[in-house]
């Protein structure tokens, strides 16, 4: 690669230090502006591939309304001050700007349900009853209510003419068991039998996942449910609870890593201001990377979080590499000269290790995770800023002597280098690399014949302790279910029985609390013959039950209306089945039955019983689905995105540091350490049972992207230098940046979310693993291979 490029970059800052220094304050100044525009997206879902699970899952999610959905429930001791709370509460929430409609009533929470067709709700006793009251037993009932008329003519008529053959609580049978879970009678409101629990499902203007909307609503609301005993459950709650989250670990990690790499690069460099130069092409390029990559790829997800950390980490890798050379070339000469220099010696390593880097970044838009793409966007561009202002604002600071002091505080020397140094220089040298090379094929080999184990539990990016999670189990406990549904997938053309008998055994043996379905639009051939038979038995009741009245020598004109109003509703058929039980499965259609649990289901061993019970009771060709079922997808995508984006990463690797050294035996050299590290890291993977999620997969191809660095810079001071001399201020260099990424990847097991602190242990790992392998490995190996003739 031609150093013309670099130098002309360094002498930018060479010729115009002032413009440079410029147009760096100008950029900075807008980063700082511009970070207002930067978001969070707390929306996991909103990372998983294009695929039928996936979509499935979303389509599902909208239909059982817990999109744009917030549960509100209430608690009272007393059943009349609960009424009297959820009424008020209701009037309150439906005043908000922020809510589109509030349900309270049984009539607005069960929708069509409450306008279902009562006479093919009851039980096949109630119905023979109600059968008989109306043939046989009409006159008897009659007389019943003509005697309740006489004892209390004024309270008793309006109720004889709105029901003079006493059916009513016939009726109020077939709505009992139209309702969800058993409620308290006597009121409009839903409240629960034991009439001390009442809820209220408000539903917002917007997503929940527009967190400043969500943050809006759930503001508001708390304020209008001031002085009342509720707890809240819904999309805005998790929605608002993981965006501060993440925003508590993108300023934790990234305060956390600036600390550690801080204090590390002051006592290594013994000086206090040696790291503020050190970090400051870092630091600037965080600033303006943020805006930049929300720009071009939209809010920030649960694992973009930690990328201020990690660029911190890696960013100052290009700085240091930099600066330990300028610092020896200024010894003897001119600032100019050992600018110029220092870009020949270093810059095609610096810029080669930065696009191996980037390489590992972009990989991962060859995936099939939509959301990791801009992760790898954002890093990329704080990558690449990062050695822009190496090269150009580097020389134009340095052109002052105060600040070219800075770099030649100490002699770059470690103790610890130095004892890997002897190591690999001494007649254990040999054995120790190809015992770690042995090491690295064993763990590859663990890898490729037992697997890493994928976790694609959506708990595993969250934090152990989560307050929402705490507010759904006192939810679930109040109303005694899950208010999230999972569903049961069937074929359209399954049989009515077999649905409504996979609801009952699912009832019957506690699996679910109720269902909501097709239930009604599908009765079983059963009740429509039972149906049938007691419209042909009651024909003619109307007309039957006026002359009786007549024959009792009343006015029968006062009952019409109540007996023609009775007529229509036992007329009713059950509605058509409703759009939102049908579901598009590709190019079929399929119905889809709700289940509410008694509790949600947080594990997959939990899930496999209810998968089971699911099956067995609806029969061949259901289907459960939930956030669980997305398992089987998620696992065979991780999977694929792994090897995918590894062998993009690598390939490019291999081309890049052969590319470098043309062919030389060097370059070939230069992979091996990485090669080892890598192996290493995934052998103790699979020892240890460390699983593998969507927040720490990305670790691996990062580690091949980073972990080469430490070989290229060997293998462009060994194309120099006598190949028997130890790595020297190189090995210091790749020790320090070795530190200052390992410690930005530590600063992530700070963070709230599982996913995040796995992932910085595993690259925390890995990229000791390699700086362990570079020195100890390809060292002794370019010795042996130097001894032997090779040129």
């Amino acid at each position: 690669m031609s150093v013309r490029w670099f130098e002309g970059l360094g002498e930018v800052g060479l010729r115009w230090p002032r413009a440079v220094l410029a147009l760096v304050a100008i950029a900075t100044l807008w980063g700082a502006l511009a970070l207002r525009d930067v978001h969070i997206e707390p929306d996991i879902s909103r990372m998983l591939p294009r695929a039928r699970a996936v979509g499935l899952f979303r389509d599902l999610e909208q239909r059982t309304r817990g999109g744009k959905s917030l549960l509100v429930v209430v608690h009272g001791e007393e059943r009349e001050r609960l009424e009297v709370d959820l009424r008020a509460v209701a009037a309150r929430l439906r005043a908000s700007p922020h809510v589109a409609q509030v349900r309270a009533t049984r009539a607005e929470w069960l929708g069509d349900t409450a306008d279902s067709a009562p006479l093919w709700e009851l039980s096949a006793e109630a119905r023979a009853e109600l059968a008989q009251r109306l043939t046989n037993g009409r006159r008897a009932a009659l007389d019943a209510t003509l005697q309740d008329l006489a004892a209390d003519p004024l309270g008793g008529a309006d109720l004889a003419r709105a029901d003079p053959l006493g059916v009513r609580n016939l009726l109020g049978e077939a709505a009992a068991a139209a309702l969800p879970v058993p409620l308290a009678p006597g009121t409009d409101l839903f409240v629960l039998a034991d009439g001390k629990v009442g809820a209220l499902l408000v539903t917002g203007q917007k997503e929940p996942y527009d967190v400043d909307f969500a943050r809006a609503l759930l503001a508001d609301v708390e304020v209008r449910l001031a002085g009342v005993r509720c707890d809240l459950w819904g999309g805005y709650v998790v929605a608002r609870e993981q965006a501060s989250r993440m925003q508590s670990d993108m300023i934790w990690s990234s305060t956390c890593s600036s600390l550690l790499i801080g204090l590390y690069l002051a006592l290594a460099l013994r000086s206090l201001l040696a790291p503020l130069l050190v970090l400051l092409p870092t630091a600037l390029a965080i600033l303006w990377a943020l805006p930049l990559g929300a720009w071009l790829h939209g809010p920030f997800n649960v694992i973009a979080v930690g990328a201020a950390a990690v660029l911190l980490g890696l960013g100052d890798d290009f700085s240091m590499h930099f600066f330990a050379r300028y610092g020896a070339e200024r010894a003897t000469r001119d600032h100019a000269g050992a600018t110029r220099a220092t870009l020949r010696e270093v810059g095609v390593p610096i810029a080669l290790g930065a696009l191996t880097t980037c390489v590992a970044f972009l990989s991962l838009a060859f995936g099939e995770f939509e959301g990791l793409a801009g992760f790898g966007v954002l890093l990329t561009l704080g990558v690449a800023i990062a050695v822009l202002l190496t090269f150009t604002l580097a020389p134009a600071l340095l052109g002052w002597p105060r600040v070219a002091r800075l770099v030649r505080v100490a002699p770059p020397r470690s103790a610890v280098v130095a004892l890997l140094e002897r190591v690999a220089g001494s007649r254990a040298g040999l054995p120790v690399a190809l015992a770690l090379i042995a090491l690295g094929a064993s763990g590859l080999g663990a890898a490729l014949v037992h697997g890493v184990r994928f976790d694609v539990d959506a708990d595993a990016l969250s934090p152990r302790t989560s307050a929402a999670d705490a507010q759904r189990e006192r939810v679930e406990a109040a109303v005694g279910f899950a208010p999230i549904p999972m569903a049961v997938l069937l074929d359209a053309d399954t049989p009515p029985e077999r649905v409504h008998d996979g609801v009952a055994e699912l009832r019957a043996r506690g699996v679910i609390r109720f269902a909501d379905g097709p239930l009604r639009a599908l009765p079983p051939q059963a009740v429509r013959a039972d149906v049938a038979a007691f419209r042909q038995a009651t024909a003619g009741f109307v007309a039957a039950t006026l002359a009786d009245l007549r024959d009792l020598e009343c006015d029968a004109s006062a009952f019409e209306p109540a007996l023609a109003g009775l007529a229509a509703m036992l007329a009713r058929d059950p509605p058509a089945i409703a759009e939102r039980y049908r579901v598009r499965d590709g190019d079929r259609e399929r119905l889809a039955v709700y289940c509410y649990v008694p509790r949600a289901v947080r594990s997959e061993a939990a899930w496999r019983e209810f998968d089971a019970a699911a099956r067995a009771a609806f029969g061949a060709g259901a289907e459960p689905f939930g956030s669980f079922a997305l398992m089987g997808e998620i696992r065979r995508v991780l999977g694929h995105d792994l090897l995918v984006c590894s062998l993009v990463t690598l390939g490019l690797v291999l081309l890049v540091a052969v590319g470098m050294t043309r062919g030389h035996w060097l370059g070939w050299l230069a992979v091996l350490p990485v090669l080892v590290g890598s192996g290493i890291t995934l052998g103790l993977l699979v020892v240890f049972d460390v699983p593998l999620n969507l927040a720490n997969f990305v670790a691996i191809p990062f580690l091949l992207g980073i972990g080469i660095d430490d070989g290229i810079h060997l293998a462009s001071h060994y194309r120099d230098a006598d190949r028997a001399r130890p790595p020297g201020p190189v090995g210091v260099a790749i020790w320090r940046t070795t530190i200052t990424t390992a410690l930005a990847f530590g600063s992530l097991m700070a963070t709230s979310s599982r996913g995040l602190q796995a992932f910085g242990l595993i690259a925390l790992v890995g990229v000791v693993a390699c700086l362990l392998a570079s020195l100890l490995v390809m060292v002794p190996l370019v010795r042996w291979l130097a001894a032997r003739g090779w040129r």
